[in-house]
């Protein structure tokens, strides 16, 4: 058996290929279960929240995918509150109220099982160094907590320029909420859309003048552990530098 054939991720899209692997989807809505109707999102209630400004950038699309790169350079500075507000409201925030929440990313089944956590790394008055998640619903970033990361950073990244830059946005995903509608393929649907988040992210920090660069070096189960989740039903699955 060859290297390539022993592969898990090799036999896990073979069993996935041309099938939903959960329940059957019902095309009349009526029929559906109530969970899949309902969208979820994660909350801190009892923690302090930081209000994000409410902006309206504009910026020439085409121009903005051209110039789309990935930037290691760093300016050694903070990002502005506003900026981070427009970056997460248009990757994966809700941009419209207009007949329900329509959100900045496309999700399988409208399940939108992500989440994101700001790791502010170089803070500012209006913006700490610490750890914060975003409030999809209300446009806030809850505090988890506020303190400097000199030190812990060193652990949970593998480049060391990592360490130098303004923040990093840490996108996990909650399975369960696509897995429910769509099985065992409803894995791929949760990297897929974090793919679309993160190139949400890419543009959005080009229109902002911002350097963006994912980042494949990250130490999974220290990152877990310093959101407070299991690494199996809530995971780390992308990460991106902002600078």
């Amino acid at each position: 058996m060859s290297h390539m054939a022993e592969r898990s991720s090799r036999r896990f899209h073979q069993e996935t290929k041309d099938v939903l692997g959960g329940p059957p989807v019902p095309a009349d809505l009526e029929l559906w279960p109530e969970s899949w109707l309902t969208i979820e999102y994660k909350t801190y209630p009892r923690l302090p929240k930081i209000e994000l400004p409410q902006t309206a950038p504009s910026a020439d699309f085409f121009d903005i995918v051209k110039k789309r790169s990935s930037k290691r350079t760093v300016s050694g500075g903070s990002v502005k509150l506003e900026a981070l507000s427009s970056i997460l409201r248009y990757s994966c925030g809700i941009v419209s109220r207009k007949g329900g929440m329509h959100r900045a990313q496309p999700s399988a089944g409208t399940r939108f099982p992500l989440e994101v956590y700001p790791l502010v790394l170089h803070g500012s008055d209006a913006l700490p160094a610490g750890l914060y998640h975003y409030g999809v619903k209300e446009h806030v970033l809850d505090v988890l907590w506020q303190k400097s990361l000199e030190e812990e950073v060193k652990g949970m990244f593998t480049y060391e320029w990592s360490r130098s830059v303004a923040l990093i946005l840490l996108i996990t995903a909650v399975f369960e909420r696509t897995q429910e509608k769509y099985g065992e393929r409803g894995y791929r649907y949760c990297l897929l859309e974090a793919g679309h988040v993160g190139q949400g992210i890419y543009l959005a920090a080009g229109a902002m003048d911002l350097s963006c660069c994912a980042l494949a070096g990250t130490h999974d189960e220290v990152l877990e552990k310093l959101i407070d989740i299991d690494g199996s039903t809530e995971s780390l699955v992308y990460a991106l530098a902002l600078g």
